[in-house]
């Protein structure tokens, strides 16, 4: 492939055979997404690819947490991306809270926080859209997850019942040290 982010001269972009595991990357609103106590509104905003596909994630009025995840079998390192763009907020979790191994994320500070995350990296695309990604290891089932925070980065608070932020193309790669460039997927994973 050709990449145009550093220059207007194209140069070759050479990456490793790679497979997105998450076989619903665009659409939040799909039943294989489990979703605790966020509404999800489908094709809010234009998402990095140029099209009306992003979705809207808006916080209920509840005391928890809110989040959407999907259960997996992790053997090993892997990789975990999301883009999102801020909306009322501007802050979300990546990673898998159960073992406490997940990164926080500030757009409006471009900056990143782990908590027994090996890595975190957070990315301009332009046009407000960040690609927010971590690295890490687990050898078990885990639920890989991402979700809503509040200003002091608590991940259960008080939900105000409107704030949410855009989100689009989660991607999961296992046996993978960094986040390759984007796979999307409608149905079943795809391989680069």
């Amino acid at each position: 492939r050709i990449d145009y982010t550093d220059s207007t001269e194209g140069a070759l972009l050479l990456e490793p055979t790679r497979s997105n595991l998450i076989t619903y990357s665009e659409d939040f609103t799909h039943s294989y997404w489990t979703k605790s106590n966020i509404s999800i509104i489908s094709n809010s905003i234009i998402s990095p690819d140029g099209t009306l596909n992003a979705d809207k994630l808006t916080e209920n009025n509840v005391n928890n947490q809110h989040y959407a995840r999907r259960l997996f079998t992790v053997s090993g390192e892997f990789s975990m991306s999301i883009f999102v763009k801020k909306a009322e907020k501007d802050k979300l979790w990546l990673g898998n809270v159960s073992t406490s191994q997940y990164s926080i994320f500030d757009l409006t500070n471009e900056s990143s926080i782990n908590y027994g995350t090996t890595s975190s990296k957070i990315e301009n695309y332009g046009n407000g859209w960040y690609r927010c990604s971590i690295v890490d290891t687990l050898n078990q089932q885990a639920f890989l997850s991402f979700g809503l925070l509040d200003d002091n980065n608590n991940i259960n608070y008080q939900g105000d019942g409107v704030s949410g932020l855009y989100a689009w193309g989660f991607q999961y790669e296992s046996n993978s040290s960094y986040a390759t460039s984007y796979i999307p997927t409608n149905g079943s994973t795809v391989q680069r």
